[in-house]
């Protein structure tokens, strides 16, 4: 396109990024990290009566190291543990920083949450569970 001066050109025009964040490679990793941010995958679960479904919670530095030998306790109200089971009640983070808990639905209706205490982590993930037929 050719501009010519003294002339106004209106260009209409968008820019999308197809770059997809990665975590940081272990191999750039210290060998200690400090726990600062923890996750749940996946976040919103249905589960059937009877059924179970695996939790993974990821915890890693501020720059994505994953944070290995970090305690993870499960948190479940009163009121939810009569709608779902969690298993194991805690669990320590693996090398890749992660652990893994099992949802099993108790009734077959209604909702529960259960969020994961994490040592060194503020913020307690968390995932919502509906509960079907």
């Amino acid at each position: 396109m050719d501009i010519e001066s003294g002339y106004t050109t209106v260009l209409n025009f968008s820019l999308t990024s197809n770059a997809t964040p990665t975590p940081t490679p272990k191999s750039e990793c210290p060998d200690s990290v400090t726990a600062t941010i923890a996750s749940a995958s996946p976040e919103k679960l249905e589960i059937a009566k009877g059924d179970s479904e695996d939790v993974v919670i990821a915890v890693t530095d501020g720059s994505g190291c994953p944070a290995a030998g970090v305690k993870v306790k499960r948190k479940v109200s009163s009121a939810n543990s009569k709608k779902i089971n969690v298993s194991p009640l805690s669990a320590t983070t693996d090398a890749d920083g992660q652990v893994t808990f099992t949802i099993k639905a108790k009734k077959n209706k209604g909702s529960a949450t259960v969020k994961f205490k994490v040592n060194g982590v503020k913020v307690k993930p968390k995932v919502k569970i509906s509960l079907t037929k």
